[in-house]
């Protein structure tokens, strides 16, 4: 038995949004909303985030979780996203 590794560079981040998403709701118009502004947004924010000047370095992977972990704490049935 061995044990492969890949690392997040090779994968980037988008098969972490796509286990999120598949986590996230079984609401399919929902998931589809979703997945566009993922699509849509994900990698400009990032290549924006490239290009400024961090005084602590994040990697994207952690903003990107940061960001759907965010998206769960606020997007609620309490807050009217059902």
């Amino acid at each position: 038995a061995g044990m492969v590794y890949v690392d997040v560079v090779d994968l980037g981040h988008q098969p972490y949004v796509d286990s999120w998403l598949q986590r996230r709701s079984e609401d399919k118009a929902q998931l589809a909303v979703l997945r566009e502004l993922c699509d849509k947004c994900l990698n400009k924010a990032l290549d924006l985030k490239a290009t400024l000047k961090e005084p602590v370095p994040v990697p994207d992977l952690c903003c990107v979780t940061s960001l759907c972990n965010m998206f769960d704490a606020v997007a609620t049935p309490e807050n009217g996203v059902d």
